[in-house]
């Protein structure tokens, strides 16, 4: 209840917001149109139930769009399907079949389905609630309609229509049901339209004293219309101002059609509630979108009165170019009015009492374009804001039956023209006299070069005068003077309008320390705007130089100037490699001597061995041995021969080079290994490494490969919602997602959803195409992160709210709950030598970075001995502990010192404690204070690598009554980090102040004192291998699991970018 209140709340705070900026109501144009084409789409080329069927056909009926025939054949057969066998179908279905047969023609002719007929006068018969009373007759006047040659009547008419008149109350609203008290006036459309079907179907005429009853009833419901200032009505309760409203016009629209009742309705309402759907625009809900068409429909097709609505082409007339006034009346869906006068009763200007500055103006009719117009102004009317006021005469008295329209419309208009700028000039004046040092003459319609120069103690003066075309004083609604240091510091001052001229004088003994005392260049820049002013500038006047005093030491500093996002994707610069200067070599000769030295000893040994008669007889003989040892013998020379081929600088490319390098270690391995199931295991992972590897550079077409991605039938809808037709997709997730879905998706961060890219519009990369390609798209990635979906979750809709697709996504790729057992990650201690082998984990911490704190300096802490403290610092996160040195007899101590904190992923506030060191008692604390590191972290992560940057203020910590801040503590990049200087005051003790300054540090891993990693490490396995029926392998796996943020080597050799990463290390085989 509370959000549909708050819901009915907003729409009305807009809607208010609507008709109260503007008084100008246009018809339904072409834009509507357009935009039901994108309201009412199909999901797989139907609509979920008959009633958004109906509501989409009428709707484009209507608005004269032809799209019946696309989607009729699927509606159509479900249609057929009821009207033949309606025995399962409840009263509301069949009210709606009948009303989309009325639109498709699905069925018709004379045959009368009877079941269904039978059914509805049953319905009438046993109805006791309201919509039961609704669905039967609408459904009886429906079949009436369709099918011709049939006469359907309710037989004791005037019984039902008393029934229903029963549930009425006597403020004109109505009862769904007799045992519910509650009101409505949604409630009372539906029963105007119930009791017009009764009056249709009755076989002789209802009592007239009920009709008017009933009319009584119309005019007290009338008297709960609720008014905007504009002359808007409308209805409003829980359903909302739109289909409230539109159910009462259609009930009284089709209560009207009978003649027997003889409905007058008042005219300004009338007209007032046609403008309050145009006032609405377009809506974005289908649901709003039919009600408002609906509504103006029945408005513009009824038996009482119909609206018509003056609007204007453009509210805004050129006086320099001479354009005239037009103005169009038509009907609320825009067809043409009938034979009128229009007149332009008065022109109100915004400035001036009452006064009109055009009276009585009769507008002359263009029919070929159905325009009224004006074709010149009075030499009295000027620039600036008017309210016209319109009237419109009917020309015959037969048409005011029909039509009716306002007695006065009043529109808001601009009149824009060239604004003359004279006796512009800028001087430097003496404070203590005010005589003009220097005096220079502007001319505004280019940019100067005025150079000036001042001191402290003097003033700059500018002036100039701004008149209309008619001579008048004109005062803009925008007049600045920017001065812009050469620091880029920039200071804007208003220039005021008094009497003829517009005038800024500027002390600069006032302003020095608004200046932040910074002498040198100032770029002057004048701007002057308005919207009834055409020649609108921006001039950049010249600069002035300003001699300051010295800045104080404790006066404000000029504030850091944010750097351009957009600097980080410049080029950047050309880097220039200077290679090592080669070292002089020997000549060619000396080198050929020291070879033959060295082959001497090879030669040497040649000759020994024919010498000494070495027996080569146990060289093998048979053809296996001896081929084995020649290919022993011709793998180490092939080795030496790679050797001899890199040394003499052979052309051989590097894939032939490492092709060859393979073979021969792995004959090698063949060879002297004796586990032959080693090698083939080697061989196997290398060539899957050398798959993936290969894979990684596919250089076909990304926008072609990702098209053909996106036709599987698991990537056309949402990965997230189901939605059809995503265009986005997160590229290192690898799901294709739907708009709304993108911007969760973007608010997640870089280090879950990396990559946002559109479809169709972004330019994707070969890295960025290769991941979506290798993961697969949506089914596959699915499988991993919605694997395991606990009961009570539920995959949020095409329709669900930003807040469940924020909650379900969230859950799914931040916090990965739906991931397989087998991924997740827990805390189970056991024993490594269990006999059963069951894999065991030990306690895992994860970390996502990490907090360097620079304790700087104490002043004026606490007592705790006899006049002094040994006082020393306690810093806690989590379940860490940083502790400082001890100060000894120091109530102002100075540390300089670092202490390093592991930030968690699931971090709070660093807790910081003061105490007392005590040799022989327990330590005396002396103030503590909570450190809230969310700004700083949230800072760095939204601004990723500080090196890119310079320096800069990225982010602030506010001072509040819930800190313990002396004073704003802001957060900047300085020579490539992240830091943030602190300045609190002690809390729950009687004084003491602390400086601190945070260091956020991104992805540290180290070993100092213990290895710290933005990630966990756990024991994941104990297993044991049989290598052979007499000896076994005994297995540990210690595997490293790392949240992949981007920028590393997992890069370039994972497709799950984002996800949780897992680096394993045994002790499986020696070689490995």
């Amino acid at each position: 209840m509370m959000a549909g209140g708050l819901a009915r709340f907003l729409v009305l705070i807009l809607a208010a917001a609507i008709c109260g900026a503007a008084s100008v109501f246009q018809p339904i144009s072409d834009s509507h149109r357009s935009a039901a084409l994108d309201v009412f789409v199909p999901v797989d080329g139907s609509y979920k139930s008959l009633e958004e069927a109906y509501e989409a056909f009428k709707t484009l009926e209507i608005l004269g769009i032809d799209k019946k025939s696309d989607l009729s054949s699927a509606t159509c057969e479900n249609v057929v399907k009821v009207l033949a066998s309606p025995s399962s179908s409840t009263l509301k279905d069949v009210f709606y079949v009948l009303s989309v047969n009325g639109i498709l023609k699905c069925k018709s002719g004379e045959d009368v389905p009877k079941d269904i007929v039978s059914k509805l006068q049953t319905g009438v018969k046993d109805a006791k609630l309201l919509l039961d009373f609704y669905y039967s007759v609408k459904g009886l006047v429906l079949v009436k309609e369709q099918f011709s040659g049939t006469d359907i009547s309710l037989g004791d008419a005037e019984a039902v229509f008393r029934s229903i008149k029963a549930l009425s109350q006597s403020d004109g609203k109505w009862r769904y049901s007799p045992n519910n008290p509650e009101s409505s006036t949604f409630a009372a459309g539906l029963a105007f339209e119930t009791l017009a079907g009764v009056i249709s179907l009755a076989p002789s005429e209802i009592d007239h004293s009920l009709i008017q009853t009933l009319k009584t009833g119309i005019t007290k419901l009338f008297d709960s219309i609720q008014k905007y200032d504009d002359g808007t009505f409308y209805f409003d309760e829980s359903e909302g101002p739109i289909s409230t409203t539109a159910s009462v016009i259609r009930g009284l629209t089709s209560f009207a059609a009978s003649e027997s009742t003889g409905l007058n309705l008042p005219g300004d309402k009338i007209v007032g509630l046609a403008k309050f759907f145009l006032g609405v625009g377009i809506p974005g809900d289908a649901k709003d979108f039919f009600n408002q068409i609906d509504a103006l429909a029945c408005l513009e097709d009824n038996r009482f009165s119909v609206p018509l609505i003056l609007s204007l082409p453009s509210t805004v007339i050129s006086l320099t170019k001479k354009e005239p006034l037009k103005v169009k009346v038509s009907t609320v869906l825009g067809s043409k009015a009938p034979a009128l006068n229009v007149k332009l009763a008065q022109a109100l200007s915004s400035g001036s009492k009452g006064s009109s500055v055009i009276n009585n103006q009769e507008l002359k009719f263009d029919a070929e374009s159905a325009t009224y117009f004006l074709e010149s102004f009075p030499k009295n009317f000027d620039v600036g804001k008017y309210t016209f006021v319109f009237e419109i005469l009917l020309d015959e008295s037969a048409n005011e039956k029909v039509y009716i329209t306002e007695a006065q419309t009043k529109v808001p208009i601009s009149a824009t023209g060239a604004i003359t700028i004279e006796n512009a000039e800028i001087a430097v004046l003496d404070s203590d006299v005010g005589s003009v040092e220097s005096q220079k003459k502007l001319d505004l319609t280019k940019d100067e070069a005025v150079s000036l120069s001042a001191n402290h103690l003097q003033k700059l003066r500018l002036s100039l005068q701004l008149t209309t075309p008619l001579g008048h004083v004109f005062k803009p609604h925008q007049a600045f003077l920017k001065l812009k240091h050469e620091s880029q510091v920039e200071h804007i001052f208003l220039v005021k309008t008094s009497g003829k001229k517009s005038e800024l004088v500027l002390d600069f003994l006032g302003l020095v320390e608004k200046l932040y005392y910074l002498s040198g260049k100032y770029e002057i820049q004048l701007t002057i705007g308005d919207a009834s002013m055409e020649n609108s500038l921006l001039s950049n006047i010249g600069h002035i130089e300003l001699d300051l005093p010295e800045r104080p030491e404790k006066a404000a500093r000029p504030p850091l100037q944010p750097t351009d996002p957009y600097s980080r994707y410049v080029p950047k610069a050309e880097i220039s490699h200077i290679f090592r200067v080669p070292e002089k070599l020997p000549a060619k000769q000396l080198s050929l001597v020291f070879l033959g030295l060295i082959v001497l000893p090879f030669i040497g040994f040649l000759i020994g061995l024919t010498r000494l008669g070495v027996n080569i007889k146990s060289f093998p003989s048979s053809v296996g041995a001896a081929t084995s040892a020649l290919l022993f013998h011709g793998g180490i020379g092939a080795v030496l021969l790679l050797y001899v081929l890199f040394w003499v600088k052979a052309r051989i490319d590097k894939d032939s080079f490492i092709v060859v390098s393979r073979f021969i270690l792995d004959l090698f391995l063949y060879l002297v290994l004796e586990k032959k199931d080693m090698f083939f295991f080697l061989v196997l992972s290398r060539r899957a490494m050398s798959y993936s590897a290969a894979g990684q550079g596919k250089n076909s077409s990304g926008k072609r490969r990702i098209s053909d991605l996106l036709t599987q039938s698991d990537n056309r809808v949402c990965a997230d919602c189901s939605a059809p037709d995503p265009n986005w997709a997160s590229a290192n997730i690898g799901v294709f997602i739907c708009l709304k879905c993108c911007g969760v998706h973007r608010s997640l961060g870089t280090h879950i959803s990396k990559v946002v890219l559109s479809v169709t519009l972004d330019e994707w990369s070969d890295d960025e195409v290769d991941s979506m390609i290798e993961i697969g798209g949506n089914a596959s990635a699915n499988s991993v992160y919605e694997a395991f979906i606990p009961d009570g979750v539920s995959k949020p809709g095409p329709d669900a709210s930003h807040d469940q697709r924020m909650q379900f996504i969230r859950s799914k790729y931040e916090h990965q709950e739906f991931l397989k057992p087998s991924l997740r990650i827990t805390s189970v201690k056991g024993s490594n030598s269990s006999s059963s082998q069951q894999p065991h984990l030990e306690g895992m911490v994860e970390f996502i970075g990490l907090l360097k704190v620079t304790l700087k300096k104490g002043t004026n802490l606490a007592v705790r001995d006899t006049r002094t403290s040994d006082s020393y610092v306690v810093l806690t996160l989590g379940q860490q502990t940083a502790k400082s040195t001890v100060m000894k007899s120091n109530l102002n101590p100075v540390w300089n010192e670092e202490l390093m904190l592991s930030v968690p992923h699931d971090y709070g506030s660093v807790k910081l404690q003061v105490f007392d060191y005590d040799a022989f008692s327990g330590d005396d604390i002396m103030g503590e204070a909570d450190i809230d590191i969310q700004p700083l972290i949230t800072s760095a992560m939204a601004f990723g690598d500080p090196e890119m940057f310079g320096d800069m203020q990225i982010g602030k910590w506010l001072k509040s009554r819930d800190n313990a801040l002396i004073e704003d503590s802001i957060i900047n990049i300085a020579d490539g980090k992240v830091k943030q200087e602190v300045h609190i005051k002690l809390q729950n003790v009687e004084s003491g102040e602390l400086e601190l300054e945070l260091e956020w540090l991104l992805g540290s891993v180290h070993d100092s004192k213990g290895t710290i990693f933005v990630g966990s490490v756990s024991f994941v396995r104990w297993t044991q291998n049989t290598v052979s029926p007499s000896s076994s392998i005994e297995q540990v796996e210690i595997c490293l699991n790392i949240h992949h943020y981007g920028g590393s080597y997992m890069d370039h050799v994972s497709p799950w970018r984002g996800f949780l990463f897992q680096f394993c290390s045994s002790d499986l085989y020696s070689l490995w």
